[in-house]
């Protein structure tokens, strides 16, 4: 492992415009069944939220065309760029018709994208971003700045065998972060790299699929979806070979997660025992089923109802996969047959969670005491049930819970996606935290 690059952004953490250039090369589009040659240029843009376009000039294009593909642009069938296809549609088309030259501005149909290598090119190394992440302390510092100035750089360190994956901040991150948080806009926070420990290759198709991982991992971290975009990866001679090409999540809420900022031994200790749960098949599918519907559920500015529906499938997405796939703990037909309440509370006693309704929810306490709820997982699904079921004989009675439903709800599917991955460190307790800083053990800490 090369232990002499220092790890520095390929983006511009403080870009003079909100478009960012990130390629330039030969492209070639199909307009009205005919190819034409020409240039393309990519750019990550910002406005009115983070997007990849290419912007393609093409030359020798017959003034028909260029009038038929500015009144329709759906004639413009396909774009590649450096021999590779970029699937998508063009949403907007003009040209010269004095010098017969076409450009349109095209909108790739996902992301990532790869023009730059293949799943099969090696590489040592690859550099990604994160925007909009958690502004942490590390468990590691530098200094890095200036003539006249320097600051302090926080690094994290996760491991699991033969892989290392670091993140640190940049000189730039206090100023970005408040950026943030008064405009509301997305900037770049922290940098990353993983690589092998022994100095052995990556291809393309084992780094893509490590960015998939860490795209869960940091969302379940940060709350949010929070993936990490314009992956690079250099060779031996560190040069750049490889290339996968996405956008960051617009930055509006700001929402709660287990990870506390002030205690960033929390994802170095969490990491190696995700990938652990992450390497198998049924579970990998499973844990981004219910990190997808968790941050769906995890945005207060949004409907409450919905994020206890949402947070409540996953649960059950959950104990599926751990009581009957994992452990054998129950057929596929018993389960099919339990009650809700009843599907959790074999995960949550299985897993170590309390399954008294905390004081930390006194509406939801005091109104499980007067209705004979018994515990969590009962009140939990009599609201569920109460605001899926139009004809469900308590739905509207309970408004006043939604919010302690809603949290307590959110709480449980945090902790048990710690505790299936047997993480046994600190976290941030939603329903306790008063200040940054405030962790406690996990409750099934021995």
């Amino acid at each position: 492992m090369d232990n002499d690059i220092k790890i520095m952004p390929i983006l511009d953490p403080v870009p003079a415009s909100p478009n960012i250039l990130i390629h330039k090369n030969k492209s070639a589009v199909c307009i009205n069944a005919n190819i034409y040659e020409g240039e393309a240029e990519v750019f990550l843009e910002f406005l009115p939220r983070p997007s990849i376009y290419v912007y393609g000039s093409y030359n020798d294009v017959p003034t028909v065309d260029i009038l038929q593909a500015a009144s329709n642009p759906s004639i413009v069938t396909h774009l590649s760029i450096n021999s590779t296809t970029v699937n998508g549609f063009a949403i907007s088309c003009g040209g010269d018709i004095n010098s017969n030259v076409s450009r349109l501005k095209w909108c790739p149909e996902m992301e990532p994208i790869g023009v730059i290598g293949n799943d099969l090119t090696q590489f040592k190394r690859v550099i990604f971003h994160l925007y909009n992440f958690k502004e942490f302390r590390g468990t590691r510092i530098s200094i890095e700045g200036g003539e006249t100035f320097a600051r302090q750089i926080n690094h994290i360190d996760m491991i699991y065998e033969n892989l290392k994956i670091e993140i640190k901040s940049l000189v730039e991150t206090e100023d970005n972060i408040k950026k943030i948080k008064s405009e509301g806009t997305s900037c770049l926070t922290h940098v990353g790299e993983f690589q092998n420990i022994d100095g052995m290759d990556f291809n393309g198709k084992e780094a893509s699929e490590i960015l998939t991982e860490l795209a869960s991992f940091f969302s379940f971290s940060r709350g949010k979806r929070c993936n990490p975009i314009f992956a690079v990866g250099f060779n031996s001679a560190n040069a750049r070979v490889w290339e996968s090409w996405s956008s960051p999540v617009q930055q509006e809420d700001v929402p709660f997660s287990w990870f506390d900022p002030d205690h960033g031994s929390q994802l170095a200790n969490f990491f190696p025992k995700f990938h652990e749960r992450w390497k198998d098949e049924d579970w990998r599918r499973t844990l981004r089923e219910s990190i997808f519907w968790y941050l769906s559920a995890n945005i207060p500015s949004r409907d409450l109802a919905a994020g206890i529906i949402l947070t409540q499938a996953a649960i059950e997405r959950l104990s599926f996969q751990f009581s009957v796939e994992d452990k054998k703990l129950l057929t596929r037909d018993a389960f099919k047959d339990l009650r809700g309440a009843d599907k959790f509370r074999i995960l949550f006693a299985s897993l170590g969670l309390p399954l008294d309704i905390p004081s930390a929810t006194p509406k939801l306490q005091k109104k499980g005491i007067s209705l004979k709820w018994g515990n969590s997982p009962y009140a939990l699904t009599v609201i569920r049930n109460s605001l899926v079921h139009p004809e469900h004989k308590s739905r509207g009675k309970f408004d006043d819970l939604i919010f302690e439903a809603w949290k307590l709800s959110l709480w449980y599917l945090e902790l048990s996606i710690l505790a299936i991955c047997n993480y046994d460190g600190t976290y941030a307790n939603r329903l306790t935290q008063t200040s940054a800083g405030q962790v406690e053990d996990v409750p099934w800490k021995k």
